[in-house]
C-alpha cells in the first residue's frame, strides 16, 4: 500500500514498469512508472510514500536556513519556496533565532544578514510532504527563490512542523 501527499489518498502498487519490462522492486536512481490498482490524482511535486509509513505534511513548518543575499531577511517577506519538485509560493513568518558560529549560542533574532544562519517558521500556499531533515536529507531540505529575480536567497533544512499555529498578523 502506498499513500500520495499532501493528499493522502491511498493505493496499492499494481506494477512498477520500465522500458524494458516490469520489475518486483526499483530503487535510486533508476526511472520508473508505477502503475497504482486504482485512479487517483498525482500531480508534479506529490510524494508517494509507504501507507504505514508516510512523511509530515503541514503548510506551517520551522526550518533552520543559511541567508545568502546583501538585503536582510526580515518577518513578512515573500519567497517562491522550492523543495523537491513542489514548488510554491510562502512567507516568512517569525525569525525565531540565530546561531553564534562563534559560540554555537542561539539568540533570539528579528532579523538575519548575509551569511547568518538562524531558525525559522515559513507559511507555505500549498501544504508540503517532508521529513525532518535529520530523518530523509532529500525531503528535508528546501530553498527560498526570490519571487522577482529568481535569485536564490536562502538554503535550509526543515526541522518540522510549527508547533505554534496561532500566527500574527506580521508587518511587510
Amino acid at each position: 500500500r502506498v499513500k500520495v501527499l499532501p493528499a493522502g489518498t491511498e493505493s496499492k502498487v499494481e506494477r512498477i514498469s520500465t522500458f524494458d519490462g516490469d520489475l518486483e522492486m526499483a530503487g535510486a536512481p533508476r526511472s520508473v512508472a508505477i502503475v497504482l490498482e486504482d485512479e487517483i490524482d498525482a500531480s508534479r511535486g506529490d510524494v508517494i510514500v509507504a501507507a504505514d509509513d508516510p512523511a509530515l505534511v503541514s503548510d506551517r513548518i520551522t526550518a533552520d536556513l543559511v541567508w545568502m543575499h546583501e538585503d536582510r531577511l526580515s518577518p513578512g517577506r515573500e519567497f517562491i519556496l522550492r523543495h523537491g519538485t513542489r514548488v510554491t509560493p510562502c512567507r516568512v513568518r517569525r525569525i525565531v533565532e540565530k546561531l553564534d558560529i562563534d559560540t554555537l549560542d542561539r539568540n533570539p533574532a528579528e532579523s538575519l544578514e548575509l551569511n547568518e544562519i538562524g531558525r525559522v517558521e515559513l507559511e507555505t500556499d500549498f501544504p508540503l510532504a517532508f521529513d525532518p531533515y535529520e530523518r530523509i536529507r532529500g525531503t528535508g531540505s528546501l530553498i527560498l527563490v526570490d519571487r522577482i529575480g529568481n535569485w536564490t536567497m536562502a538554503a535550509g533544512m526543515i526541522r518540522g512542523r510549527t508547533e505554534d499555529q496561532r500566527w500574527t498578523a506580521t508587518p511587510m
